[in-house]
């Protein structure tokens, strides 16, 4: 399988870590506006060519897939340029800025009969895989409410939009605000209500409040997604509760903390759940450690899963890890959360675009 990069930021050397694990995957080029940056990585990854521009990538290097890698504002007109030229794609998250923009890759890759997947990294990471599998079994009964919380290193958040323009920090909150929109759409299912209340703080400029609460109703379950550039320091977490237990997926620790209904008396439990909590993250901390000291725990161990299914799905014609749709669907779950909480509820554009995802029966707001 020849395969093109586009994009030699940080992520990119993640993906050629990854795809080097692919015996079937050849990497036939690397593209970026930055010649030096293109240069430089095709080398540490001993690739041949490298490329200024996509459209010479696709033309001269004959490419059969295409990895996204570029700044989400860049992804729509890269990825539809790749399914043009009948590429299978693989885009980092979040899919698109826009839902038109993600609505048109997911037809058009339909018309090329080519494969669209988007990079949701954290559904694949260790902990979030064993929690759905432990759903999927019923270990929790059944899932009543999700909590997610996706904090901010905030200073890189803040020097990124004293840098740039209000849509660059904009662009920086979609970039981490999509894994747990996904993440909620994992165990929700289609959202069917939400409702959006965010308090501004001046800090970072532009519409959108840098503290954000998110409440859905969704196919299976209620969800709370919250979102916050000030509390420090940052989290990135999962609460899942259920009829007979819950699991605490801490995502930047690679943790997570499950609890299952207990009989035992009251006073009891309580000494009993610390030393199960204590034990668990002891064990998980001593197996992180030892994995990282093999080698064998990256920092972002769901992008080679990601990946690895990828292409695994191309070789057996079977639909990708991801597909367009869900990413889609994310997309769509940004884009109504914004336009609640960053323009009102009662603004002529948030009104439209709520119409808009209502008529598509995925979410319907409730003000």
């Amino acid at each position: 399988m020849r395969v093109g990069i586009i994009g030699c930021g940080r992520i990119a050397q993640v993906h050629l870590s990854a795809l080097r694990a692919l015996p079937w995957v050849e990497v036939v080029g690397i593209c970026d506006a930055n010649e030096e940056a293109a240069r430089n990585t095709a080398q540490r990854f001993g690739v041949e060519k490298t490329y200024t521009s996509a459209d010479d990538l696709l033309r001269q290097a004959e490419p059969q897939a295409v990895h996204i890698l570029t700044p989400p504002h860049t992804h729509a007109a890269l990825a539809r340029r790749a399914i043009e030229a009948e590429c299978h794609v693989l885009v980092e998250k979040p899919l698109t800025m826009e839902v038109a923009e993600a609505e048109e890759l997911c037809t058009l890759a339909a018309q090329k009969r080519v494969s669209l997947c988007v990079d949701h990294n954290r559904l694949f990471d260790p902990v979030v895989k064993k929690a759905r599998a432990m759903v999927r079994a019923g270990k929790i009964g059944h899932v009543i409410a999700v909590d997610a919380y996706q904090g901010f290193q905030r200073q890189a958040l803040l020097d990124s939009a004293a840098r740039g323009t209000p849509q660059d920090a904009l662009e920086a909150f979609y970039n981490l605000a999509i894994h747990p929109a996904y993440l909620q759409l994992a165990f929700l299912g289609h959202v069917r209500h939400i409702e959006v209340v965010g308090r501004k703080t001046g800090r970072l400029g532009g519409d959108f409040p840098e503290e954000c609460s998110v409440l859905m109703e969704g196919e299976h379950a209620l969800g709370h997604l919250r979102f916050s550039v000030d509390i420090q320091p940052y989290l990135n977490a999962v609460h899942i509760y259920g009829t007979e237990g819950s699991l605490f997926l801490n995502l930047n620790t690679m943790t997570m903390v499950s609890h299952t209904a207990s009989r035992l008396p009251k006073l009891i439990q309580k000494g009993a759940y610390n030393l199960i909590e204590s034990w668990q993250l002891l064990t998980a901390a001593v197996r992180n450690t030892t994995l990282m000291a093999m080698r064998r725990l990256t920092t972002y161990p769901g992008i080679a899963e990601v990946i690895r299914r990828f292409y695994t799905s191309l070789e057996q014609g079977m639909p990708p890890p991801v597909t367009g749709e869900e990413g889609c669907e994310a997309v769509r779950l940004l884009d109504i959360i914004y336009s609640q909480a960053g323009h009102g509820t009662d603004s002529e554009e948030s009104i439209n675009k709520v119409a808009n995802h209502a008529g598509h029966g995925l979410l319907r707001v409730v003000r």
